[in-house]
């Protein structure tokens, strides 16, 4: 059934977000330059001390999926079982929201099947006039953007092009000039943006969770892909592999000019720093700190911050990135994720408070603490050891844009 109804570092990630820059969209998994920063002139931690200001409240059902915003749109997906008679109806959707006010704009709906840990868990990319969004199931879909009328449609799996990873199909697409960049198959697949026609495609296995990182070397625009097992770095326009290091992991890579930072290594690899010059890359350090889950860290003034892991907990902590040295680890709790406006973390944990805190390796020093999900004692019930909020917030106008596992968004406005 188908439905579409209206309702200090010296090596930098080129296009890095810098001081001076006043971004206002996101419009992409992890922001403008998929580094989970961004910066606006004017905007303080202090604009978000004392009651939380909500500007409104909506639920788009369970799921995992970030928001993008541009201008006065807003977009992300969620996942509803309804019941049609004596059957019951999966359905994973597409929204489109008003970004100032929650109010559905469009949404577009598919049949998937019941899942374990139910919903999308991909992020929707804006490209111009276009939407480009991922289903857990392999389908991969491009929008009008205005109307949410369906340009392309493919679906991975059916068409051989991928195997399903356990989790499904949990990366964001990524935008690269007129390719659409998935983690899908042994090192990824490109689709054309306009037509959604295969340009390249690896081996038809299964792929990694990671969102592709793309950045330039030597003239080339590369792709790091995070495969099972491995870190695959393809030359975008071929998908000619130009290098491999076995790595393991959920998060994104980092890639810092001629280095990259491998993070959520788990608890026997933690994280690594790779140095990639010459034929093959050369590990400069690793270690057990950043060793969470799926969350990427952010990279500023040459330290990374990111989770770790302590028990069941996943902490929070400030590395070195040069020498893996681990500055500071605070517990937040289970789980969380995280990005930085300026100089402000903003960490939304397991139990939905938003955290403004500095980012500085000197020390951990909370500014403000929201509660900005109300999570019920239900959903709390609902295997709690994960606890309900794994999605990164969103930045855009001032305003940060909260997503809980149940499929609550909430906008959260700044004070006057």
């Amino acid at each position: 059934m188908k439905i579409a109804r209206f309702s200090g570092f010296a090596l930098l990630l080129p296009g890095l977000v810098m001081a001076g820059d006043t971004s206002v969209e996101w419009s992409r998994w992890r922001g403008p330059a998929a580094t989970s920063t961004t910066t606006q002139e004017g905007w303080k931690a202090q604009s978000f001390a004392g009651p939380l200001r909500v500007a409104w409240r909506t639920n788009v059902g369970h799921g995992h999926s970030a928001v993008t915003v541009r201008g006065d749109r807003l977009y992300t997906m969620g996942y509803q079982v309804n019941s049609s008679g004596s059957e019951k109806v999966a359905e994973e959707i597409v929204y489109c929201l008003s970004a100032r006010t929650g109010r559905e704009i469009w949404r577009y709906a598919y049949r998937t099947v019941e899942q374990d840990w139910p919903g999308p868990a991909s992020t929707p990319v804006l490209d111009g006039a276009y939407l480009y969004a991922t289903g857990r199931r392999g389908e991969v879909t491009c929008f009008d953007a205005a109307t949410g009328v369906v340009v392309w449609k493919r679906h991975l799996v059916d068409e051989r092009l991928a195997q399903r990873p356990n989790w499904g199909f949990c990366a964001s697409p990524v935008v690269e000039g007129n390719l659409l960049l998935l983690n899908a198959g042994r090192a990824g697949v490109a689709l054309d943006t306009r037509t959604g026609k295969v340009a390249w495609a690896s081996e038809p296995q299964t792929g990694g969770l990671p969102s592709p990182v793309v950045f330039e070397r030597d003239g080339k625009r590369l792709a790091a892909i995070g495969g099972r097992g491995a870190v695959n770095v393809v030359e975008v326009a071929t998908g000619k592999v130009q290098w491999s290091h076995p790595w393991q992991s959920d998060a994104d890579p980092a890639v810092l000019g001629d280095q990259v930072l491998l993070t959520g290594g788990g608890r026997a690899n933690g994280s690594a720093l790779l140095q990639t010059q010459g034929q093959a890359p050369q590990p400069v350090w690793s270690n057990p700190n950043l060793a969470g889950s799926f969350q990427s860290a952010v990279v500023l003034g040459g330290h990374a911050y990111g989770f770790g892991r302590a028990g069941q907990d996943q902490v929070l902590q400030s590395v070195e990135v040069a020498t893996g040295a681990l500055k500071w680890s605070r517990d937040l709790g289970a789980w969380g994720s995280l990005i930085a406006v300026n100089d402000i973390l903003v960490v939304i944990d397991g139990d939905g408070d938003m955290v403004l805190a500095e980012a500085s390796p000197k020390a951990y020093r909370e500014l403000t603490r929201l509660r900005a999900i109300n999570i019920t004692p239900p959903e709390a019930a609902d295997r709690d050891n994960l606890r309900a909020c794994w999605t990164n917030p969103a930045f855009a106008e001032g305003r940060i844009f909260v997503r809980d596992n149940f499929g609550e968004v909430v906008c959260v406005e700044p004070k006057v």
